[in-house]
């Protein structure tokens, strides 16, 4: 009988946690961040326990209605996103993602979460709006410049919840960015390149650090076959109106199982 009992309340913990994380809802309301308001209310909330998806707030920064950019937080990783126009939570139609990587301009602190959204969120609103494309949009945003493993493994558990709760579809997952985003965009793939279909970096500043770069046609890396290799497409990208970076694709080392 005690060890039903245990089972029973293991179980329900359980249950409770899993449903715990499905906090994404394209209803949710924005909440502006308000420094003098008790904390712990819901304009000054405590950061949630670790391993906990929550709902945040934002520090108003851009001039134009960014509501449909949902604000939430994961292990100290506060982040917006946008669901897909006319999303159905009962619809199993699965929806590709974009991750924004935001440049070194548009880092802040936990409570900012508005900066991130400078760069592109608008126009890719307005294609979604016009019928040219629809998906999910994820704006991580950093608070120093720079991109590595300790957010990439955030947004993975992002994409994860995304996929399990919400139909994204994880074999349409644009990693994307500007400048030190770019980077970051191309960091994520050459670490995880089972989780990306394009790539699409503009301008990424040390990109010539990333030595899985290789030009076109080529048909071996460090003497092994390229059989052995995921390729993930990059189209052109315009570094400037001067100059073009325009790489045909990137070649990555394959994950060991």
């Amino acid at each position: 009988m005690y060890r039903r009992l245990v089972i029973f309340i293991l179980f329900f913990c359980c249950c409770n946690w899993l449903s715990a994380q499905d906090v994404f809802n394209p209803a949710d309301t924005i909440i502006n961040y308000d420094s003098t308001a008790a904390p712990g209310t819901i304009k000054h909330p405590l950061q949630p326990a670790w391993n906990t998806m929550a709902k945040w707030v934002r520090t108003p920064r851009e001039t134009w209605n960014t509501s449909n950019f949902k604000c939430y937080i994961w292990n100290g990783m506060q982040f917006r996103l946008r669901f897909p126009n006319n999303y159905k939570a009962s619809d199993s139609t699965k929806y590709p993602v974009i991750v924004f990587y935001h440049g070194g301009g548009d880092t802040g602190r936990v409570y900012e979460n508005d900066n991130q959204l400078i760069w592109g969120a608008q126009p890719f609103e307005q294609r979604i709006n016009n019928g040219e494309w629809n998906g999910f949009m994820i704006f991580p945003q950093v608070p120093s410049i720079g991109w590595n493993d300790y957010q990439f493994s955030r947004i993975n558990s992002i994409l994860d919840t995304l996929q399990k709760y919400n139909h994204a579809d994880p074999d349409r997952v644009i990693a994307m960015g500007l400048s030190a985003g770019g980077y970051g965009a191309l960091s994520y793939t050459s670490l995880y390149p089972q989780r990306v279909a394009p790539l699409l970096p503009h301008h990424p500043y040390n990109r010539y650090r990333l030595p899985i770069l290789l030009p076109a046609g080529c048909t071996y890396l460090f003497g092994l076959p390229m059989a052995d290799r995921i390729k993930i497409p990059i189209p052109p990208i315009h570094k400037s109106s001067i100059t073009v970076f325009a790489v045909q694709e990137a070649i990555f080392i394959k994950p060991i199982s």
